[in-house]
């Protein structure tokens, strides 16, 4: 009866192969989409799994630096720190983390304001800054801290990067050094204070020297003097008592 009635009505007949013909299209495009959302699905997941690889890979080669790392917003305030950072200044990440950059330094830092900002934003880079950062216990620690911008697509600040290396070692062998000139240099002192006691001491024994000949020969003199005049007044002595004796002859041979 229905296919008599279809022949009847081409029009129906015409409409259905039409609309079978849209659930045919229909389904082949879920299946395609389906497809394509499958493959999608797939390539997101293969994509997270590279972020996470790079994140992972990018974590171990953060926190595998020997020196102290600390990525900073614009705002200075402190939103990445490497573990040779926390380790350095005793604290924990979520201690740190969102805390203003000023809480690990010791002394105010103009580095991330002012000018001084301006100077970092123009030039992309700070190297050598010699500072202080300031521990969890209070402790100051001198470091020559290395400054990055980072900047996105449209040329806005995104935060800075800032590297710390610990100059602990450096000032302690540079203030053993300065002892060590110190010393040296009181040592010299002390050889050249000797060296010229020396040289006054012989310039003193030298013209004690001369003196003592001078003395010696006026002495000498003297002595050759009173032998003289001992030779002489003996001499005079004795042809007085010998004119004397001559004068006793005399007056015996008279009497």
């Amino acid at each position: 009866m229905e296919n008599i009635q279809l022949k009847n009505s081409p029009s129906l007949a015409k409409k259905l192969a039409e609309k079978e013909f849209e659930i045919q299209s229909l389904k082949y495009r879920i299946d395609r989409e389906g497809d394509l959302f499958s493959h999608t699905v797939e390539k997101l997941h293969g994509l997270q799994s590279g972020i996470r690889k790079n994140q992972m890979y990018l974590d171990t080669v953060v926190n595998s630096m020997v020196d102290a790392l600390v990525v900073v917003t614009p705002d200075a305030v402190i939103e990445t720190v490497n573990q040779s950072a926390l380790t350095l200044l005793g604290y924990k990440e979520e201690e740190l983390t969102g805390k203003p950059v000023a809480t690990i330094f010791a002394e105010e830092v103009t580095l991330f304001e002012g000018t001084e900002m301006e100077k970092l934003l123009k030039e992309g880079s700070v190297r050598n800054y010699e500072t202080n950062y300031k521990t969890k216990s209070g402790e100051n620690i001198p470091i020559r801290f290395f400054g990055s911008v980072m900047k996105g697509k449209d040329e806005n600040l995104i935060g800075i990067v800032g590297i710390a290396h610990d100059m602990r070692e450096i000032v302690n062998f540079m203030q053993k050094e300065k002892e060590s000139a110190a010393e040296i240099a009181v040592a010299d002192a002390r050889v050249n204070y000797v060296e010229e006691m020396r040289k006054k001491i012989r310039s003193r024994a030298f013209n004690l020297g001369a003196e003592v000949q001078k003395r010696t020969k006026q002495v000498q003199l003297k002595a050759d003097k009173l032998e003289k005049f001992y030779k002489l007044t003996v001499g005079r002595d004795l042809k007085m008592i010998e004119l004397e004796d001559k004068i006793k002859e005399l007056e015996k041979v008279n009497k």
